[in-house]
């Protein structure tokens, strides 16, 4: 119930932040934010701290960086094609065709999206990050939310054994 409460405290944190600069559409926003949450319940990082404290905080940073409410939407969202079986279809009847393409453009390739289920980790890892690359061509505010997603990530990186550690910084470094 505690962790609970501390994501909701960040959440209104976030949305104060953002009236700060004008009205953000808080129905998005909200109906993002209650989706991850669903989504997202149970599952826990590898430091113990519920998953959705990571959508939180990369949604913070682009809050602070200035963003708007359909990339902060896109944000919360980012990891729920990934990591929660959501399609794309589910999202864009949801929250809209530019916020869906975001977050699919920021999903990685799994056997759903065309990834041969007999790839190996780091061919499917190039193939994600040309599907991102491709996508931010297109429209480059998948790019935002996947740096802020790797800030994010590295600030919280300390869990992990250290070869993990410099694969992430080394990937971060040539790919982003």
């Amino acid at each position: 119930e505690v962790q609970k409460n501390h994501i909701h405290e960040g959440y209104s944190k976030l949305i104060k932040d953002l009236m700060k600069r004008g009205l953000p559409d808080t129905k998005l926003l909200n109906d993002a934010f209650r989706f991850a949450m669903e989504k997202h319940s149970g599952v826990f990082r590898r430091s113990g701290e519920p998953y959705m404290e990571h959508p939180l905080a990369v949604a913070q940073i682009l809050v602070d960086l200035g963003f708007e409410s359909d990339m902060v939407a896109a944000a919360l969202l980012h990891d729920v094609i990934e990591d929660c079986d959501v399609k794309v279809e589910e999202l864009t009847e949801r929250f809209g065709k530019p916020v869906a393409d975001i977050v699919d453009a920021l999903s990685a390739v799994n056997a759903a999206t065309g990834a041969d289920s007999e790839m190996a980790k780091s061919e499917i890892d190039i193939l994600s990050d040309v599907k991102l690359l491709r996508s931010i061509e297109k429209d480059p505010k998948a790019l935002y939310i996947k740096l802020a997603d790797r800030i994010h990530n590295l600030r919280t990186i300390g869990v992990f054994p250290y070869t993990k550690q410099r694969e992430k910084a080394q990937h971060t470094r040539t790919i982003l």
